[in-house]
């Protein structure tokens, strides 16, 4: 470890181990506990009722009947499904979208392989087969586009947008007229306690230069050792970063688990109604696991278990707040399901189809930028959080994978075949008849991530 001139401490050596992961508490990875959920009861993604975990592994979070483990990063297996990725143009560029902006596709899907696209690629969220399996489509229109597949994207953004997309909740004014309120959902967790990672991320939040149109506000727990800035161990706590300090503005919201979507409920709402603004950002900090393991782990309330998407979409719902974005500084939340179920919700999701290394995004860059001109675009914001990420990670925890996207939400939902909708309608017909053998078998022969 060696001392940056700006006061943080920077890793330079190794894999980064001693950091984590944004995905290790939900046993998605080497960081945290691999039996983090492994005796604790989760809610059922459909039902949000009590759910046992069948058990956890370092590799992932595994959860079913006769050895389905079932990590749902969808976008690898409709790629497959649809032969060569054709309809994922809204999601990956090519059709009309922003994608990765700093890394090839071939980083995240590798080679596509013809002869297994077949409907062996699957992996299922039961909220989502609900949703897809029964009633009318969500999706209005095939026009799709597959060049996404024949050349790079790394580095490029594209900014066309599908007739087909609906209109975008947010609304920007332009000529930094705009107004902003950034809201950073922050449970501290193993890495904070064990790294001082949250610690860290504001301190490049407090390095960066905020104008008087731009609110960002933090709300803080779940995490039994704070590092730094006097933060409470023991309860829940709201913060706003102004002239380069940490403002408290709440000194107790209780001690409700953060991971309980009444807690981030009262959040958005105590933010929007305090610091109202025509553009509403909401970065959700802490570890992720994806589809099936949702967001978060709260030491504090370690039985709350993780907040799943069904949780997410009912705290978004009651806070009733429109979202220029939704961002995950946490472990592979850039799946279908989340961005279809972030629909309702908000324009565009910016998330990590891999695990995080443990020291996430890097705050001070986009945060000045957006200050300087509060009209920027949705995309050049995501695009400079990726490329700091990226750039980030590369120096201070060199041979960590790093992924970022950022998706168009509007468009995704608007533009996703009906190959998705038919092969989710299938699979949820073999779990409804007991067939989990099949969908098991099916999971193991396809691509997988993290």
């Amino acid at each position: 470890m060696e001392n940056r001139p700006d006061g943080r401490q920077k890793n330079i050596t190794g894999k980064g181990k001693d950091i984590g992961i944004h995905g290790g508490g939900l046993g998605t990875g080497p960081g945290g506990k691999k039996d983090a959920y492994a005796s604790r009861p989760r809610h059922d993604a459909a039902s949000g009722a009590p759910r046992q975990t069948v058990g956890a592994s370092g590799g992932g979070v595994t959860r079913g009947k006769s050895g389905g483990g079932m990590i749902a990063l969808i976008v690898a297996l409709v790629a497959a499904l649809i032969g060569g990725g054709a309809g994922l143009s809204s999601l990956f560029g090519g059709g009309g979208t922003e994608s990765f902006s700093s890394l090839d596709q071939s980083a995240f899907f590798g080679t596509v392989d013809a002869s297994q696209t077949s409907s062996s690629h699957t992996s299922i969220l039961s909220s989502v087969l609900g949703m897809f399996s029964g009633g009318s489509s969500p999706f209005t229109s095939e026009s799709v586009s597959g060049d996404w597949l024949e050349k790079s994207n790394s580095g490029v953004m594209k900014t066309d947008v599908s007739s087909s997309a609906r209109a975008k909740y947010t609304k920007i004014q332009g000529r930094g007229s705009d107004t902003v309120t950034i809201m950073i959902y922050m449970c501290g967790t193993d890495l904070e306690t064990k790294s001082g990672m949250a610690s860290s991320d504001i301190n490049e939040m407090l390095q960066a230069t905020l104008s008087d149109r731009v609110n960002v506000l933090l709300y803080t727990g779940g995490c039994r050792a704070w590092k730094g800035h006097g933060i409470s161990n023991t309860n829940n706590q709201i913060y706003k970063i102004e002239g380069g300090r940490l403002v408290k503005l709440v000194d107790n919201d209780g001690k409700d688990a953060m991971t309980k979507p009444a807690t981030l409920t009262r959040f958005i709402k105590y933010a929007s109604s305090n610091y109202p603004a025509n553009r509403n950002f909401l970065i959700m900090w802490d570890h992720g696991g994806g589809s099936i393991s949702g967001y978060g782990y709260d030491e504090n309330n370690s039985s709350a278990g993780s907040m799943g998407l069904s949780g997410i979409n009912r705290a978004l719902t009651d806070a009733a707040v429109k979202f220029d974005a939704v961002g995950f500084d946490a472990c592979l939340m850039a799946t279908y399901e989340n961005a279809l179920m972030l629909d309702s919700h908000a324009d565009y999701l910016i998330a990590s189809e891999e695990t995080e290394p443990g020291i996430g995004w890097y705050y001070t860059n986009w945060l000045t930028n957006l200050s300087k001109n509060t009209s920027l675009s949705t995309l050049e914001i995501g695009k400079a959080i990726a490329d700091d990420f990226v750039a980030d990670c590369a120096s201070r925890c060199p041979g960590q994978k790093a992924t970022l996207s950022v998706v168009d939400i509007a468009e995704l939902s608007a533009t996703t075949p009906s190959s998705f909708k038919k092969f989710a309608a299938e699979t949820a017909a073999l779990c409804s008849g007991d067939d989990y053998q099949k969908v098991a078998d099916a999971r193991a022969g396809a691509r997988s991530f993290a």
